[in-house]
């Protein structure tokens, strides 16, 4: 469960950016960047080795959000689930995405909304939003 307390570092970021690489083998996800194993022992610090699994993750959401948006006219991303109490991934995203407006909810209903949204012709304000699922704005690094 520590996981669930390292908080971002910039530092450390700055650190693994310098040196990008793969480190993570993702059982069931079949990429051609993948290693033959993940590689643990290359790390200083669990802080460390956290930070590099969630870029590596990040990245692969970047492709898929990218995929996803293709040429559409979209300026906003909403991010839901377990992911949003995750601090680093959370900070990676926004710094990722930060030509988009990035939201992030307490709420477990994101897919239910989304759907809910797309169906309807009411415009949803950001006062509903605030109210209704603790949405709060990303700011990049």
């Amino acid at each position: 469960g520590y996981h669930r307390e390292v908080r971002f570092d910039q530092d450390i970021y700055l650190k693994l950016m310098e040196k990008p690489a793969v480190y993570f083998k993702f059982e069931g996800i079949a990429l051609q960047r993948l290693p033959d194993a993940t590689e643990l022992e290359l790390f200083d610090t669990f802080e460390e080795a956290y930070h590099q699994l969630m870029i590596e993750l990040m990245e692969l959401q970047i492709d898929t959000i990218n995929n996803a948006i293709g040429n559409s006219a979209i300026k906003t991303i909403y991010i839901d689930g377990g992911f949003t109490d995750n601090d680093v991934f959370m900070k990676l995203m926004s710094h990722h995405f930060s030509s988009f407006k990035v939201l992030s909810t307490q709420s477990p209903l994101g897919s239910a909304l989304g759907a809910a949204m797309v169906l309807s012709d009411k415009q949803v304000t950001s006062k509903f939003l605030k109210e209704n699922y603790r949405m709060k704005k990303l700011v990049p690094l």
